[in-house]
């Protein structure tokens, strides 16, 4: 995985430079979130978490709908090295005007520092970070009952 710095000089030009990093892997971390229909609670089928953490759900950002951008919208507590099934989320998720679905992203975040605080942010991880491989997966949630104009 390549990441990409800049920083400003004092004159104001953008210096960037380009390291390589190597995220851990995780073979045993699997995730299974499909497509559904809810009333208020998004479901989560199962998750194996190698090292424990967090399951995160993350919705686009309907403030700002030409950006890419992701807001949380729902956490689990915190949970012990295992398997777990039907993780059930209890929250009302953000879509443009008239919409009634939105692809919802679940993310396992493994408790890097081992401090049991959620610490990760969507676009500025912290010391925190998604399991890679399988720790992640999208499906389309709609709201039962609604109508799009």
């Amino acid at each position: 995985m390549k990441l990409s710095c800049s920083q400003r000089d004092e004159a104001s030009a953008v210096v960037s430079d380009t390291a390589t990093v190597s995220l851990p892997t995780f073979q045993n971390a699997e995730l299974s979130f499909r497509d559904q229909v809810i009333n208020d609670t998004i479901v989560v089928e199962s998750a194996t978490l190698p090292d424990g953490g967090w399951v995160s759900l993350f919705a686009p950002n309907v403030e700002s709908p030409d950006s890419n951008e992701y807001v949380s919208i729902a956490t689990s507590d915190y949970l012990e090295p295992g398997r777990y099934d039907d993780i059930a989320f209890k929250t009302d998720f953000p879509t443009e005007p008239g919409e009634c679905s939105a692809d919802i992203i679940a993310l396992l975040i493994r408790d890097v520092d081992d401090n049991r605080k959620y610490e990760f942010d969507y676009h500025f991880p912290g010391p925190d970070f998604p399991y890679y491989p399988g720790g992640s997966a999208t499906a389309l949630v709609t709201k039962k009952g609604c109508s799009s104009e």
